[in-house]
């Protein structure tokens, strides 16, 4: 949880918070100096090209530049996650960046599930840029309490509410996290619903950092659909680089079925939504 209390309030009641100034421009140049130095080594530049503008360094297929991006991340930014919270590990961080025009938008989401979720157990979302943002570079944008009133507490990155069909309704009720300065931090539970629009061509680039942290007395975990169900996957934050959705490549680590019962609750709740009952 939060150290601050009143902070830790305001998350658990809209979902998100923003912290002011928390990062020195120091550490924001090494992370942005850290990115540009190493781009080629991502292999990212495929994407683009292919006018993919929205790219997550967890998108990369070179698994050694996988493993330095997280660890360089975990080193600069423990201290800050120990700064304001109690008891939480880095289980995830990437580079997330918009190139200008092309597809860069980041659909409206929720993130997924990496612990055994419940109303008082979950990981949280960080997330700041290396440059201050404006309504052209498309910062984030929250739908306040959706967190409470979308709280499926199972989400994989093949097993998720199908959210973009209600994007427009979702972003009737959205707040726009401006003013962002370098250094601020949103911090959001999970399950909160967000994403950010387009970035138009004639704008600069924008990098992001992610980060998935979740409690140290917590195991991480991952979901994925099968012929068989929903499969819970321990993971650890090295395995977790290794994951490919796409291919669900067979990684060695411990697996379950999720319950039948709690499966199909699900389901049922994804029907619902799809006939609009919030």
């Amino acid at each position: 949880m939060l150290l601050d209390k009143k902070l830790n309030s305001q998350l658990i009641e809209e979902g998100y918070i923003v912290i002011k100034d928390c990062i020195t421009s120091d550490i924001l140049s090494e992370l942005k100096d850290f990115y540009l130095s190493t781009f080629d080594q991502s292999n990212l530049q495929k994407f683009i090209d292919k006018n993919i503008k929205h790219v997550n360094t967890a998108m990369s297929d070179n698994l050694d530049y996988k493993y330095s991006v997280y660890r360089f991340l975990v080193k600069k930014l423990t201290p800050l996650v120990n700064k304001y919270f109690n008891n939480f590990n880095i289980s995830v961080g990437n580079f997330i960046v918009k190139y200008p025009g092309g597809d860069n938008e980041c659909k409206v989401h929720q993130d997924i599930s990496l612990v055994r979720e419940s109303e008082k157990k979950s990981s949280f979302t960080l997330w700041f840029s290396l440059c201050d943002l404006d309504e052209k570079t498309a910062p984030l944008y929250v739908v306040p309490g959706t967190h409470i009133t979308l709280s499926n507490f199972i989400r994989g990155i093949d097993f998720t509410l199908k959210l973009d069909n209600f994007k427009t309704e979702l972003l009737k009720r959205s707040k726009l996290l401006l003013p962002f300065k370098a250094g601020d931090i949103v911090v959001m539970n999970p399950r909160v619903v967000h994403g950010s629009l387009p970035t138009p061509s004639d704008h600069n680039l924008r990098i992001a950092i992610g980060l998935g942290i979740t409690p140290k007395t917590e195991k991480l975990f991952i979901y994925q659909n099968t012929e068989n169900g929903l499969e819970e996957l321990e993971m650890s934050p090295e395995l977790l680089l290794q994951y490919n959705p796409s291919t669900k490549k067979t990684i060695k680590c411990n697996r379950n079925m999720v319950k039948k019962d709690q499966y199909d609750h699900y389901k049922k709740f994804f029907k619902k939504l799809e006939k609009k009952i919030f």
